[in-house]
Order: C-alpha cells, then structure tokens, then sequence
C-alpha cells in the first residue's frame, strides 16, 4: 500500500493539520481493508480519496 512517500511515509507535511489528520485516517481504513481482504494476486490499496469513492 503506496504511503506519501519516503520521508512522510504516514503523513503529507504540505496539508493543513485537519486535511492532513484525514488523510493518515484514510491510510489507516484502507491498511485495515488490506489486512482484512483475501487476496489471490498482487493487490494495490490506494489511499487517494478519489481512488477508494
């Protein structure tokens, strides 16, 4: 499951702080979705809004 990046792996430091509080929440929804979800082949889990609606 692809993060923000390398140095702000759980975090997006150009956000402000309640943008930024949703997105660690939606990264946290989906890496339990991931961990719930029975996979049969490689599985990308994307934390992009606009990629889970």
């Amino acid at each position: 499951m692809p993060g923000r990046g390398i140095p702000y792996p759980a975090g997006d430091p150009d956000l402000p702080p309640p943008a930024e509080q949703a997105w660690r929440r939606r990264l946290v929804q989906r890496a339990l979705e991931a961990v719930t979800t029975a996979i049969e082949r490689p599985t990308i889990f994307d934390v992009r809004e606009e990629a889970h609606a």
